[in-house]
């Protein structure tokens, strides 16, 4: 059976959430229902924690506190990795640091030591191209779930297989 691994931008979901579909998601769902056909290794989840302001704010505790009950639900599912990356504040808002290198870094490292033949992407950033090179290199299937009006043509093209995520997709994981 093929083993692989999934890769999951916590910022990419968040803003497809958002913007485009108002489905939450189930992650254990989502990571059984992706992994049903393979031997799941490992699902990693790259995040940045919420924005403290110095002192913070009453509206920012609240949401540290919430993102905290969330971190903790996400613990319990099995062969779940999180990756915490580091959000920036910037004059037009805010930016999240390390998560693609982090899901770089691992995408690379699990297809150069043969721990993985697939791996599962839920991205839309462009910056992941040349680690998906390398993983094809060295013979990792790339899938990526994508939303079509939030991905980067040129990670399009660089993945071997392209699954849109539909709100029928979502519903299925909520």
């Amino acid at each position: 059976m093929e083993k692989t691994a999934i890769l999951i931008d916590s910022g990419y979901v968040n803003a497809i959430y958002q913007e485009y579909i108002k489905v939450k998601i189930n992650y254990q769902k989502m990571i059984a229902d992706l992994s049903s056909r393979k031997e799941l290794l490992r699902a990693y989840y790259y995040y940045c924690p919420p924005y403290l302001s110095e002192p913070p704010t009453d509206d920012e505790k609240i949401r540290q506190s919430n993102f905290n009950k969330f971190l903790f639900s996400l613990r319990s599912i099995p062969r779940l990795a999180l990756r915490q990356g580091k959000l920036e504040k910037r004059p037009d808002g805010f930016k999240q640091k390390r998560v693609d290198i982090m899901m770089a870094v691992d995408l690379v490292t699990l297809s150069s030591r043969d721990q993985i033949q697939s791996a599962i992407i839920i991205a839309g950033d462009s910056d992941l191209i040349p680690a998906i090179e390398s993983a094809k290199n060295n013979g990792t299937i790339i899938y990526l779930y994508y939303h079509k009006k939030c991905v980067h043509d040129e990670l399009l093209n660089a993945c071997d297989e392209r699954i849109p995520m539909d709100q029928k997709l979502w519903q299925k994981w909520e």
